[in-house]
């Protein structure tokens, strides 16, 4: 596991990682009942951040920078709806130098 960036936005606290060639998103949330458990990752779409869209080209910023400084090969990613199927695509499309195939819930993207 590689974590790429570890962040907060909006009062909330967000990680991007790479974990065997998967390159994940998710919001760390704190259990309110133990202090000593992990946090727990969640991925779930909320509507509590006021501004999406500026998270979401934070977010590919730190990705694109982190593909191209570490020149990465190959990664992909797991789509839970059609909605963030969009997003990813559209983010990758405009990734230079990479090529994307989608397959069911998989996006399998590499470098040219």
């Amino acid at each position: 596991m590689t974590i790429i960036d570890r962040f907060t936005f909006a009062n909330h606290h967000y990680v991007i990682e790479l974990t065997n060639g998967s390159l994940m998103f998710y919001r760390e949330e704190l259990d309110g009942f133990s202090f000593f458990s992990e946090p727990i990752k969640s991925s779930i779409i909320t509507n509590d951040i006021k501004s999406p869209t500026t998270l979401l080209r934070m977010i590919a910023r730190k990705v694109t920078r982190y593909l191209y400084d570490n020149r990465i090969k190959y990664f992909y990613l797991t789509v839970d709806d059609t909605k963030r199927k969009r997003i990813y695509e559209n983010f990758l499309s405009g990734l230079a130098e990479y090529n994307y195939q989608v397959t069911d819930d998989i996006i399998n993207v590499s470098k040219v």
